[in-house]
C-alpha cells in the first residue's frame, strides 16, 4: 500500500530558485534509504519462517530420498563385487564408489551402518582410517601453524581441517589488528593525550546534542498525545494508541516515525522540514544514519540461515526472491539426481551394465580429491 503524501517525511525545495543544501540532501538519502531498508526487513522476516519451513520438509526429504538411492547404488556394487567377471581394476573402481560414498553418508549423514560395508572395501577398517586422517591433518596443520592443536579439535576430513585453519587465521588476524590498535592507541595517548581528550569531549557534546534532538520530538508528541489529560473516552483511545506508537518508536531511536507520528497527528507540516537549522539537521541525519546502519545489521541476521545453507559469503548482496528462486533451483537438482539414481539402481541389476559404467569412471587422483 503506498503512504499518503501528507505522512511523506521529505524536504523540498521551497521555491524553484531554491537549492537545498548539503545536509537537506543527506536527510532526503537517509529517509529514502531507510524507507527502503525497512521494507526488504519485512520481506525478509516474512521470507525466513517459509523458507525455513521448505528447508525442513521439501529439500530434507528430497536430500533424503536421494543419498538413500546413493546407498542403494553402493549395496548393488557391493552385491556384485564378487563377481568373477570383474576385473581388478574393476573392483578397484567399485571400491573407491563404495568407500567414498560410505564415507560421506557416515561422516556427513550419520549413517553408522555403513561402517561394516566400508570395512569390507578398505584395508583399514573406517574408525582407524579417521584416526590416521585425523593425525595427519592434526599433524600438517600443527606445522603450518607452529601450534600444538588440541585432541579434542576434529580433523578428520578436508573439509573440517580446512575450516579449522580458516578459523585459526581469522583469530591470528584479529589478534594481529587488537595488537596493532592497542599499539597505536598507547602511542596516541602518549602524544595526543590532550588532543585526545579533547576530542572526546566534543564527541561526547555532540552525542548529548543528538539525544537532545530526538527527545525534543518525543517530548512534544507526548505533550499532545498525552491520554490522561483527554476527558472523551474515543479521543483518550485514539491518542493512547498513537502514544504506544510514539513509546515504541523512541525506544527504537526511530526518528523517521517519530516525524512521520508528527505529521499524523498535524503537529507539523512539511514546511517544517525545510526550516530545520543546519546544525539541527546535522543531529538529524546523524541519526538516520545510525538508523539505517541499524536495519542493515537486522537485514544481514536475518540472512544468515540462507547465507549459510547456499555457502554464500556474509555480504553478498541477497534478496527474498533470490533466496527462493536458489531453493527452488536446488530442489530442482536433487529430484534431477534423485532420478539419475533410480535410472542407475535399475542399470546396476544387471553386471554387464556394471562393467559399462566402470568402463567411463575414474578414480580421482589424491590431488583433486583435497
Amino acid at each position: 500500500m503506498t503512504t499518503p503524501p501528507s505522512k511523506l517525511v521529505h524536504i523540498a525545495p521551497i521555491h524553484e530558485a531554491h537549492t537545498l543544501t548539503k545536509g537537506q540532501k543527506q536527510f532526503n538519502a537517509f529517509v529514502k534509504k531507510i524507507e527502503n531498508l525497512k521494507k526488504q526487513l519485512i520481506e525478509w522476516r516474512d521470507l525466513i519462517p517459509r523458507f525455513q519451513n521448505r528447508m525442513t520438509t521439501e529439500y530434507n526429504d528430497s536430500l533424503n530420498t536421494f543419498n538413500n538411492r546413493r546407498v542403494d547404488i553402493i549395496s548393488l556394487l557391493d552385491q556384485a563385487y564378487d563377481d568373477k567377471t570383474f576385473s581388478r581394476h574393476d573392483r578397484e573402481k567399485m571400491q573407491h564408489v563404495i568407500c567414498s560414498v560410505a564415507t560421506e553418508m557416515i561422516t556427513v549423514h550419520g549413517r553408522e551402518d555403513l561402517k561394516a560395508l566400508y570395512d569390507r572395501h578398505s584395508e583399514i577398517d573406517f574408525d582407524t582410517q579417521q584416526q590416521e586422517s585425523s593425525g595427519i591433518m592434526r599433524a600438517m596443520a600443527e606445522e603450518m601453524l607452529g601450534i600444538d592443536i588440541a585432541e579434542d579439535v576434529d580433523l578428520s576430513s578436508p573439509e573440517k581441517m580446512h575450516a579449522f585453519m580458516e578459523e585459526m587465521m581469522h583469530k591470528e588476524q584479529k589478534e594481529a589488528r587488537e595488537q596493532a590498535h592497542q599499539a597505536d592507541a598507547r602511542q596516541a595517548k602518549r602524544n595526543n593525550t590532550s588532543k585526545q581528550a579533547k576530542k572526546e569531549a566534543q564527541q561526547k557534546t555532540e552525542a548529548l546534542s543528538i539525544r537532545k534532538s530526538i527527545q525534543e520530538v518525543y517530548r512534544k508528541l507526548v505533550a499532545a498525545l498525552h491520554p490522561d489529560r483527554e476527558r472523551d473516552n474515543t479521543e483518550r483511545e485514539r491518542k493512547t494508541e498513537l502514544m504506544q506508537r510514539v513509546n515504541v518508536a523512541y525506544q527504537k531511536n526511530d526518528l523517521l516515525q517519530l516525524f512521520k507520528l508528527q505529521l499524523e497527528v498535524e503537529q507539523i507540516d512539511h514546511t517544517q522540514f525545510s526550516s530545520f537549522p543546519e546544525e539541527r539537521l546535522k543531529h538529524y541525519n546523524k541519526i538516520l544514519k545510525e538508523q539505517a546502519d541499524d536495519l542493515e545489521q537486522e537485514i544481514q541476521h536475518s540472512q544468515f540461515p540462507v547465507k549459510i545453507q547456499f555457502n554464500l559469503p556474509p555480504f553478498e548482496r541477497l534478496t527474498p526472491k533470490d533466496a527462493m528462486a536458489r531453493l527452488d533451483y536446488e530442489l530442482r537438482e536433487i529430484q534431477h539426481s534423485i532420478v539419475e539414481a533410480e535410472q542407475q539402481i535399475r542399470a546396476f541389476k544387471e553386471v554387464k551394465r556394471i562393467k559399462a559404467w566402470l568402463k567411463n569412471y575414474r578414480i580421482p587422483v589424491e590431488s583433486d580429491m583435497y
